[in-house]
């Protein structure tokens, strides 16, 4: 795996540093360093994910805004990589799993200005406080405040473009992507955050991307499968 880490993160540094970015990411990159010294704003937090065990679901976390946003928002980084990933494509219709405080939503709508652009979030205060970001940068997605299981359990439209960032539990990840897969478009792309984010995820990932994809690859943090 460390020959396979090295390959990413040189990817990801190639893919990152590139030019030719919209006004409004630049936006979204100061808005995550605004957050990101809001140590004094305290929140309690709604925990979901492989962190906790699910009988721990829905319990809060006391947390400053600035240590949520250290820990588990997408950073400038990541933003300009889904950036290069995701606006070639001129994507429709975008579906994101793991809201959080939404700077991974305002990547993607930066990245797709015309897009319909759905995203999912478990915890009431993030989803809050998401809508908020939204309204900052007047950017309107849709945001669905349920589970993902629970999403994932009504009748979905074609996506062209998903991103799943959120419960990094490697059983989790493969439900999620028998899910999804009936509903991405031909040639459609699925990109998965933090693959590396635990041997099992890793793991999962490996079994996942093996499959029968017309392309597979991985750059930076990121997993991205090419249906």
């Amino acid at each position: 795996m460390g020959a396979a880490l090295i390959e990413a993160f040189g990817r990801w540094l190639w893919l990152s540093v590139g030019g030719g970015y919209p006004p409004a990411l630049a936006m979204v990159t100061q808005l995550y360093k605004t957050l990101r010294r809001a140590k004094g704003l305290i929140l309690g937090v709604e925990v979901y994910g492989a962190r906790y065990p699910a009988a721990q679901w829905g319990q809060i976390r006391w947390l400053s805004l600035a240590a949520l946003t250290r820990q588990a928002s997408c950073t400038p980084a990541k933003g300009r990589l889904l950036y290069r990933l995701v606006a070639p494509r001129r994507p429709q219709r975008i579906l994101e799993l793991g809201t959080h405080l939404g700077l991974g939503t305002l990547y993607l709508a930066c990245s797709a200005p015309k897009a319909e652009i759905h995203t999912v979030e478990a915890s009431p205060t993030l989803a809050s406080y998401a809508k908020k970001h939204f309204q900052i940068l007047g950017l309107h997605p849709t945001l669905h405040c349920q589970t993902f299981e629970a999403f994932l359990s009504q009748p979905q439209p074609v996506w062209d473009v998903v991103f799943l960032d959120g419960n990094h539990g490697g059983a989790a990840f493969v439900g999620y992507i028998k899910a999804l897969y009936p509903s991405l478009a031909e040639g459609g792309l699925l990109i998965a955050d933090d693959i590396f984010w635990s041997r099992d995820m890793y793991a999962a990932w490996r079994r996942v991307s093996a499959l029968s994809w017309r392309k597979a690859w991985v750059v930076g943090p990121f997993g991205v499968l090419e249906k």
